[in-house]
């Protein structure tokens, strides 16, 4: 029987409960180091639904200080984003240090090639040697995702793959090839931040959805599949979670009212694009030392990306906000080569004259100052 908890999260301290719960103190030891991956995809707070949640992180790792065992965060965003700039703007260094979690920034000779037993697209797959040699907690937050239908565990491991595995498992076919990855790497346990969730196009651009919930289980798979269950996902909609078979039925401990969570719009002909991106970047990668999404988004012509409207006043409040100073307000021009597009200033605006351009483009809804 697989154990899958769902417990609703009202309070911090629930956290705490739910670890106790699932007996985590039994699944870790004195001295070992426990690497934390969380969803870090992009240069975007837990509020939008699009990162995994600080504070769930640092309750996990106080109760490994607690234990004695030894915290280290490790991921890597999408490709289209710098790591160095994630994680400035998420603050994660400042957050590793103060609470103790070492932090883990992989260089090119640490990536070692693992063949995957038995595989069905990808052969290799190639991560950091420490991801092989410590056990691994997966925190992922429940998103959709326009490629994947859901982004959740089994496709959160990805963030451990080396760039080069990442193209390959979008130009090979991204659900087998995330069937291959989870035969390779298989974490002790997975918590799935349903606190502050995603919906529509996610994974990094869609509408938030608070649902203030976990689900947790040592089996990623049966982790998964309650959570489509969560979501009122058809299964058979999410390849990579379908076509895992499991041995063991599961059993749900806890309870929960599904949620029907708005599905993501792109349907062949944006997927065929999207893995066509992947096949340009191949030989431009090698060319400009650059990735082609990365330079597509820079131009300012393509990609989700803010647009100041001739209706702005000029009021300032999206200089102020700006982490990287990329907006020239005397001319209500953006800066791509600068801007993020982590959506701030668009958030900020008291005025709506930041607009959203691209496909992946959050619903118009009222904008909260987040200064």
């Amino acid at each position: 029987m697989l154990d899958v908890y769902v417990k609703k999260i009202n309070h911090l301290s629930d956290i705490k409960d739910m670890l106790d719960e699932i007996n985590f103190s039994e699944m870790f030891f004195k001295g070992e180091k426990i690497l934390l991956k969380p969803n870090f995809v992009a240069p975007r707070e837990n509020k939008t639904g699009a990162t995994t949640n600080l504070e769930l992180i640092k309750i996990i790792a106080d109760n490994l200080h607690k234990i004695g065992a030894k915290p280290a965060l490790i991921e890597t965003p999408g490709m289209e984003y710098e790591l160095k700039q994630v994680l400035d703007y998420l603050n994660i260094s400042e957050f590793a240090q103060k609470n103790q979690i070492e932090l883990i920034i992989p260089a090119k000779s640490d990536y070692v090639d693992v063949k995957v037993p038995n595989y069905e697209i990808i052969k290799y797959i190639n991560v950091p040697k420490t991801v092989l040699e410590n056990k691994i907690i997966n925190i992922p937050v429940m998103k959709t995702h326009v490629i994947t239908t859901v982004t959740l565990g089994m496709k959160n491991l990805m963030g451990l793959c080396s760039d080069k595995t990442k193209r390959n498992m979008h130009i090979r076919g991204i659900h087998k090839s995330i069937i291959d990855l989870n035969k390779v790497i298989k974490p002790t346990l997975t918590i799935i931040d349903a606190i502050n969730c995603m919906e529509g196009d996610g994974a990094v651009y869609g509408n938030v959805r608070k649902a203030n919930y976990l689900l947790a289980g040592k089996n990623i798979t049966a982790v998964d599949k309650v959570a489509c269950k969560f979501m009122c996902i058809d299964i058979n909609k999410v390849k990579h979670i379908s076509g895992f078979p499991l041995k063991d039925s599961i059993k749900v401990i806890g309870n929960f009212k599904s949620n029907k969570f708005q599905l993501p719009k792109p349907g062949k002909i944006y997927n065929f694009l999207y893995r066509g991106l992947y096949v340009i970047d191949v030989l431009f990668e090698r060319i400009f030392s650059e990735h082609f999404n990365t330079f597509l988004y820079k131009t300012g012509h393509f990609g989700t990306r803010p647009v100041i409207q001739p209706g702005c006043t000029k009021c300032s409040i999206c200089l102020e906000i700006c982490p990287t100073n990329a907006i020239d307000i005397e001319r209500k021009k953006i800066n791509y080569k600068l801007c993020l597009r982590c959506l701030r200033c668009y958030e900020a605006c008291p005025e709506n004259a930041i607009s959203v351009k691209g496909f992946s483009n959050p619903e118009h809804r009222r904008r909260k100052n987040v200064r």
